[in-house]
């Protein structure tokens, strides 16, 4: 047992030197490497969090309580342009942020807590194939009171904001990321649902 713990010392040492040594020219793609790893952060391999704020996006009804504060609001990014979404910092004067009113928020901890972020794990990720947004929730996930994504997650177009390291620049982006309509998402929405359920829309009186 001490004989392979060397071993593995050995050969992380060696690792380290040589990554050291290289130069840019040698190794054209690290920064595409660093920005693969950080995608995974954010979806396949998602740290625990021990703490989830969980958002429902739209306007109060009169029955709601304390109609009379302003509402809450939800960033998602910028308005750049005729673009949407951008930076996560405002790059000129005209850039207006993107934020959504809150109807309800609640504190998820505990098992409930693990619930979720092992059913985002468990999301089939891909590439965002649409890029309309209309989410009903806004998440922040927590560990030891550090932020560890904010983002808002939209079930009917399949997408969600996540940071994003361009792999030319290494500049830090919002990217607008998809997943599968299958069981396990299915399964997010249910859970979603169940703690901050979507109203039904009320029919109109003739």
């Amino acid at each position: 047992m001490v004989r392979n713990k060397c071993s593995i010392l050995l050969l992380s040492m060696i690792g380290i030197a040589a990554f050291r040594g290289l130069s840019a020219q040698e190794y054209p793609d690290l920064k595409g490497s660093i920005s693969r790893m950080s995608k995974l952060a954010y979806t396949e391999a998602f740290p625990n969090a021990d703490r989830i704020e969980l958002y429902l996006f739209g306007k109060k009804s009169t029955t709601d309580s304390d109609t009379s504060e302003p509402p809450e609001r939800f960033g998602i990014g910028l308005m750049v342009g005729s673009g949407y979404g951008g930076p996560l910092q405002q790059a000129n004067k005209s850039d207006k942020p993107i934020e959504i009113d809150v109807r309800s928020h609640i504190t998820i901890t505990g098992k409930q807590c693990t619930e979720i972020t092992e059913a985002w794990r468990s999301l089939s990720f891909q590439p965002n194939g649409t890029f309309c947004h209309t989410p009903p929730y806004g998440v922040r996930f927590y560990k030891d009171d550090k932020l560890l994504l904010e983002t808002t997650v939209c079930f009917r177009c399949n997408n969600f904001y996540m940071p994003e390291m361009k792999p030319d620049s290494g500049e830090v982006d919002l990217l607008l990321y998809g997943f599968k309509e299958d069981s396990a998402s299915r399964k997010l929405f249910r859970i979603l649902g169940r703690h901050l359920p979507i109203p039904k829309p009320t029919s109109k009186k003739k």
